[in-house]
């Protein structure tokens, strides 16, 4: 027995006609005959009551057909689900991110993604440092949005940068430098930094103690933190000063202002990474929503 089998019945069913059945279902009358006989035979007793004049359903056709409807209607519900999973539009999306991706970037792409896919269930799981982001780059992330991820193997992931933000300055508002509309990196010579821990291959970190390799700065480190939340909330409390990406500025805790880089200065590139090997829709959607929303351009 076929789906086409349960459909041909239930057009005869419903119209009682076999002339208007078989135009219904786009055949012609004498297939469609003959696909009863065969649904029949095979089921090894009638579902119809048929004379030249009217057809009518027999009590073992009234209950075929009930179950018929509910077949049929199983059946396009499936289809729809895979369906909907093919294109991306239903599923589930794990998304890796930086802390320092959260203030603005990751909402901005999230609002636009949900509009367009909003069957989709998104899980977010925060990474802040190599071991993290190897461990779910392995497992359970199926996208992450990170900074300059060089620790990750090309061989297995994909890499598209979708901004270079420039650094800005972290000051508490009582510090003299807030006075300041921009602040030269030289001038940092002297202060108390917070920095996050130095991990070769993590962007942010890289990204920073390279600055100050441009600028012949031998930093004066008061605390490592991990995280860009931790660290301006320590320059909220005090506790020194820190470059941070620009988007950071969107954290608007008390007591902390920002102020922009005079003069040049390296970028902390927000990068999207994912795995070559997948073949899920939900992330072929997800890419294509971040590259019409930032209009991606370095890809590797």
């Amino acid at each position: 027995m076929e789906l086409r089998h349960l459909r041909y019945f239930v057009a005869v069913a419903e119209e009682l006609n076999f002339a208007r059945a078989a135009r219904r279902v786009h055949i012609a009358q004498p297939s469609l005959t003959k696909q009863i006989q065969q649904l029949e035979h095979e089921l090894g007793f009638p579902l119809l009551y048929r004379t030249k004049k009217k057809v009518e359903l027999l009590d073992t056709g009234h209950a075929f057909f009930e179950e018929a409807l509910r077949l049929l209607r199983q059946a396009e519900n499936a289809i729809q689900t895979a369906h909907r999973i093919h294109t991306g539009e239903s599923g589930r999306l794990v998304i890796g991110f930086s802390q320092s991706a959260a203030p603005e970037v990751l909402p901005r792409i999230l609002r636009r993604y949900h509009a367009l896919y909003p069957k989709v269930v998104v899980d977010l799981l925060e990474i802040v440092s190599i071991q993290s982001g190897e461990s779910l780059m392995e497992s359970a992330v199926s996208v992450a949005l990170v900074r300059s991820p060089t620790f990750l193997s090309r061989e297995l992931f994909c890499f598209e940068t979708i901004q270079r933000e420039r650094f800005v300055l972290a000051l508490p508002d009582s510090h003299p430098l807030a006075k300041q509309k921009s602040v030269r990196i030289k001038t940092l010579a002297s202060e108390p930094l917070i920095v996050p821990p130095l991990q070769p291959g993590w962007g942010y970190a890289d990204s920073l103690f390279q600055i100050f390799r441009d600028y012949e700065i031998v930093p004066s480190i008061a605390q490592e933190a991990l995280g860009a939340l931790a660290v301006v909330t320590l320059v909220a409390a005090g506790f020194g000063i820190a470059l941070v990406p620009a988007s950071l500025g969107h954290f608007s805790l008390p007591g902390v202002i920002y102020r922009p880089i005079k003069g040049p200065c390296r970028t902390s590139d927000l990068t999207l990474v994912w795995r070559r090997d997948s073949r899920a829709s939900t992330v072929r959607a997800f890419l294509e929503v971040v590259r019409e929303e930032y209009k991606a351009g370095a890809r590797s």
